[in-house]
């Protein structure tokens, strides 16, 4: 009698355990393609910073160039004003000279 319960037990146990399991599977066959759906979304996420990594990257570029050209746009305004008080001078020292054999 007592090893008829406990078999009973066995079987009753098996039969959660089994039922259990397939439950546990249904419950995973339903997560995998969610999971799998994350994983591809995370990939596309990735690329997406990565272009964006690119594109800082080709922007931080243009601006340097934009600043270079800006600073050598000064340099270049800096030399054309010295030359231009240089040749300022010199037209007074002709318009001196020019004075001089009126």
């Amino acid at each position: 009698m007592l090893s008829r319960v406990a078999a009973d037990e066995i079987v009753l146990l098996s039969t959660t355990m089994f039922d259990n399991a397939n439950k546990t599977n249904e419950l995973l066959s339903d997560v995998i393609p969610d999971i799998q759906r994350n994983s591809v979304l995370m990939q596309e996420v990735t690329a997406a910073s990565n272009e964006q990594i690119d594109g800082i990257g080709n922007i931080n570029c243009s601006v340097q160039e934009l600043q270079d050209g800006s600073n050598e746009t000064v340099m270049v305004s800096n030399r054309m004003a010295e030359e231009s008080k240089t040749l300022s001078e010199q037209f007074k020292l002709l318009n001196k000279a020019i004075e001089y054999f009126k």
